[in-house]
């Protein structure tokens, strides 16, 4: 048996199958299985999480350079910044910052500013004054590949000295605003995880 629509009705239930359509693949990429997750985020406004603090204390040191790595067969460029009133030679706890895999030894200090994060968070009173450290992963998501083991002894060092941690979610994406927003918490997390 035939149906016969009208055209209204035709057109009503092409825009009906399209909504569905629309509404199932934003539904996969958001759940990872059709990749876009991160644009889709974006135009659906899940990365509307607001601009990052401020900061009104004047970062403490902060310099680059580069040493020769057995682990990585080639020099790996670094970045080490320290809370005010801190800097080279002082003993400090020192947490390893691991940048995206577009980024460099640069990305946490320059993109996302968390030296000045830090020196907001290690002022006078506030929380125990940690150093910051960053290496350039020279583009490989920090996967080993023959030849190149960027997490090494020093880094599988780091990650054993560290009690157990503590894992929170944040509505967000995964940029720059985002991780500005979270770098208070969590370097005040570390800096308790510290110890005195």
């Amino acid at each position: 048996m035939a149906v016969n629509l009208t055209r209204r009705q035709a057109l009503a239930a092409g825009a009906a199958g399209l909504t569905v359509a629309v509404a199932g693949g934003a539904g996969l990429v958001q759940a990872g299985v059709l990749p876009g997750r991160y644009r889709v985020g974006r135009l659906l406004g899940a990365c509307d999480v607001g601009d990052p603090p401020p900061t009104t204390v004047a970062p403490g040191p902060l310099r680059f350079a580069s040493f020769a790595s057995k682990a990585r067969g080639r020099p790996v460029a670094y970045g080490v910044a320290w809370p005010p009133g801190s800097g080279p030679g002082d003993r400090l706890p020192v947490c390893l910052l691991l940048h995206a895999a577009a980024g460099n030894e640069r990305t946490p200090f320059e993109r996302l500013r968390l030296h000045h994060h830090l020196a907001q968070a290690a002022g006078p009173g506030r929380v125990r004054p940690i150093a910051l450290a960053s290496a350039d992963g020279d583009g490989s998501g920090w996967r080993p590949a023959p030849g190149d083991d960027p997490f090494a002894d020093a880094t599988r060092a780091l990650a054993a000295a560290l009690p157990t941690a503590q894992v929170t979610v944040a509505k967000g994406c995964h940029d720059g605003v985002f991780w500005q927003r979270q770098a208070p918490a969590q370097l005040g997390f570390l800096a308790a995880a510290f110890g005195p």
